[in-house]
Order: structure tokens, then C-alpha cells, then sequence
């Protein structure tokens, strides 16, 4: 849970999301993980968080341009670090499928 603005949200991902994220960054997720040794830009962490980004409670998620908005907030808050490991373990967490290996 992530409360911002006094109110709960939640990260949510899945291959859809994940795809949408990877439409909008330009850069698939492993090359992201990989090429940076998972320290996403601050251009792509708030992507990632603002695309997986949810009320508590709720089934839709937040609008992309809301949830940039939110993602900014976060970071300055929280710090860049935090969100950031937030953002992996969440996706580590919904997406066990990019990190099983052969």
C-alpha cells in the first residue's frame, strides 16, 4: 500500500500493462532491468509507476497523465531509491515470468 495525498493506492502489473509500458518508454523491460542494473531514468520510473498505478480498492487504474503526476510526487517524497525498489519488487511480484530462467 502507498499513501499519497492521505489517500491508498496500490501497483498493479500484469503482461498488458507491461506491454503499454514498454510502448510508452520505447525500451523493453529486461533491456531497462538489464542495461542498468535495475535502476530505471526518472523518465521511465515514473512511467512504470504511473501505468501500474491503482486506487486501493479498486479495479481501473489511475490515468497515465494522473498518475505521472502522483509517480513525481513519490519520488520526491519517498526518494528515488524507494520508489524504484518499489516498482521492481512489485513487477518482481506480478510478473514472475520475466525472471524464470531456462
Amino acid at each position: 500500500m502507498i499513501k499519497i495525498n492521505g489517500e491508498d493506492y496500490t501497483l498493479k502489473y500484469n503482461l498488458g500493462r507491461m506491454e503499454m509500458i514498454e510502448t510508452a518508454t520505447g525500451k523493453p523491460f529486461m533491456a531497462e532491468v538489464a542495461g542498468n542494473q535495475a535502476m530505471m531514468s526518472l523518465r521511465n520510473l515514473k512511467t512504470y509507476f504511473a501505468y501500474g498505478l491503482k486506487k486501493a480498492g479498486e479495479d481501473s487504474f489511475v490515468s497515465p497523465k494522473e498518475g505521472l503526476g502522483l509517480a513525481e510526487k513519490v519520488i520526491e517524497e519517498m526518494g528515488y531509491i524507494s520508489a524504484n525498489q518499489i516498482v521492481m519488487a512489485q513487477i518482481q511480484k506480478d510478473c514472475p515470468f520475466f525472471f524464470r530462467s531456462v
